[in-house]
């Protein structure tokens, strides 16, 4: 079974931009490279060739994986999502109990790398942990760096 990604409107909307970019002027442009060294004469020792053909087929995994993630994600808004508890979508703060580190920003499926956001993935141990719990809730969280105590403090 795939995995399930959630998008508010316009982060799909966004995906959707990007994706026919890499399909149109990207993907014409180093098709465009290969064809241009091609015309350059002997293959076999052609850098520019290879650097080409290597570059194409880099975009076309990364078109595959972004079709997969599009097929298989929901569009979702944010006002039909629970109040209280963590969810994709959810604005959180949470504090490290061991630390004492706050750490505010937005849950996400999938990381969008947006400037203005930390991003807490639903992948990541933190974000796995929280998800579904509400604000004054306590969570543990195991990974390789550790065991750590965090505490949910917002939720919006």
């Amino acid at each position: 079974m795939s995995e399930k990604y959630f998008f508010k409107q316009e982060e799909f909307d966004e995906l959707m931009v990007e994706l026919k970019n890499l399909k149109g002027p990207i993907k014409s442009g180093i098709q465009k490279d290969i064809s241009t060294a091609r015309d350059q004469g002997d293959l076999k020792e052609n850098a520019e060739y290879h650097a080409s053909r290597e570059r194409l087929s880099l975009l076309m995994t990364k078109i595959q994986d972004f079709e997969n993630k599009l097929a298989n994600s929901e569009v979702y808004d944010p006002k039909d999502r629970p109040k209280g508890k963590v969810f994709v979508g959810s604005a959180i703060i949470i504090e490290n109990l061991d630390s004492g580190v706050l750490l505010e920003g937005e849950v996400v499926s999938m990381p969008l790398f947006k400037d203005d956001v930390v991003e807490i993935s639903t992948k990541s141990p933190v974000g796995k942990a929280i998800l579904g719990k509400s604000q004054g809730d306590k969570v543990t969280v195991k990974s390789e760096r550790g065991t750590a105590h965090w505490l949910i403090k917002k939720v919006d």
